[in-house]
């Protein structure tokens, strides 16, 4: 199955609307998967991309854009259930 999640993301204090789309998978009889990923921008939460200087060098410079993903294995207790 495949939706989207909508809900509220708070990143270091700053909280966003943001919808993932959300994919649900049948592992076994007793597994499931839950996945997603969503594109975000890091200045959207107040975090300013980083910036290191290494050794007096020249700062190294990174982009803004980063990418949030998760992955649930959700099982129930005890295997898959007996059959009647």
């Amino acid at each position: 199955m495949k939706f989207d999640a909508a809900g509220v993301l708070t990143v270091s204090g700053t909280a966003q609307a943001v919808t993932i789309p959300v994919t649900i998978e049948r592992i076994d009889a007793a597994t499931i998967r839950i996945a997603g990923s969503a594109p975000l921008k890091m200045t959207d939460f107040g975090v300013a991309p980083p910036a290191p200087r290494i050794l007096g060098m020249p700062t190294i410079k990174t982009g803004d854009d980063i990418k949030v993903s998760f992955e649930w294995l959700v099982a129930r207790k005890g295997g898959p259930p007996s059959k009647p």
